[in-house]
């Protein structure tokens, strides 16, 4: 495996996002992740076989997971709310990329949500994982470098647990303690010849109409060679729906034209509510 077929596994696997608190059932970062952005995270996955990771994080994030059989129905007083109404779809801002569906077989474990709440202090059993609702939407892939691309995720939740994912998400050692917890994970699945070191985990403003953003740089070394790699996501929470989208990047950081763009469409589909 050279490089650039090491950085296109880890950007395949850890560009998913949802909103939300770190949960303990997997959905691929980048390959398919989630946040709690309230789940929102970025997952990132090792070349090795199966070995996949996810994060998500800074003032949000964390890995999203699948919607679980026996999720709680919404109570009478709940409006019915879809996820697939909250993901990113085609339009302008998608000009120079090429869509194609979500892989539904692209679940993976997420980092240990243990050892983040440890890191900033919250009890484990006060994260909660359910959701009433998820889906991912397309992934977007540049036409001009298929390691650049752009993939996002929903969730529908309670009204509590949107609150106590948002204060998780605002919690200024959040990135912080995401970063640690997913450098562990490399360090653990990495496979022989290629290692992932994250460099910079970092919580810049986030675009008008999003909760937050969180930068991940990291360097993927295969066969002697290491590429860049940037990882940004960003986590919308509002009423009952999370929302994350994660842009990989080689390098280069995406325009922030681009992402208020992003951030324009996702928080125009959440007033509807």
């Amino acid at each position: 495996m050279d490089e650039r077929d090491a950085v296109r596994q880890v950007t395949a696997e850890s560009g998913r996002g949802g909103t939300g608190v770190p949960s303990r059932r997997g959905r691929r970062v980048a390959g398919r992740c989630g946040l709690l952005l309230a789940a929102a995270t970025l997952t990132v996955a090792s070349c090795q076989s199966g070995g996949s990771t996810s994060t998500a994080g800074g003032r949000s994030g964390a890995p999203t997971s699948a919607a679980s059989l026996s999720a709680p129905s919404p109570s009478p007083t709940e409006a019915t709310l879809n996820a697939e109404d909250y993901v990113l779809t085609e339009g302008p801002l998608t000009a120079g990329f090429t869509a194609s569906p979500a892989d539904p077989q692209s679940n993976s474990d997420d980092i240990s949500m243990v050892e983040v709440a440890r890191c900033l202090g919250v009890p484990a059993e006060q994260l909660d994982d359910e959701d009433q609702d998820s889906a991912d939407g397309p992934d977007f892939t540049n036409d001009a470098d298929s390691l650049i691309s752009i993939s996002s995720s929903a969730q529908i939740v309670s009204a509590e647990k949107a609150a106590t994912d948002l204060q998780i998400l605002t919690n200024p050692r959040f990135g912080e303690c995401f970063g640690q917890a997913l450098q562990a994970e490399f360090d653990a699945s990495a496979s022989s010849g290629t290692t992932v070191e994250i460099v910079a985990a970092e919580t810049p403003p986030p675009p008008a109409g999003a909760q937050g953003l969180l930068r991940i740089s990291m360097g993927v070394t295969a066969g002697g060679e290491t590429v860049g790699l940037v990882l940004d996501n960003l986590f919308f929470i509002k009423g009952r729906v999370e929302v994350s989208v994660n842009y990989s990047n080689v390098d280069n950081l995406p325009s922030q034209e681009h992402l208020q763009r992003i951030a324009d469409q996702i928080s125009g589909k959440l007033q509807i509510q």
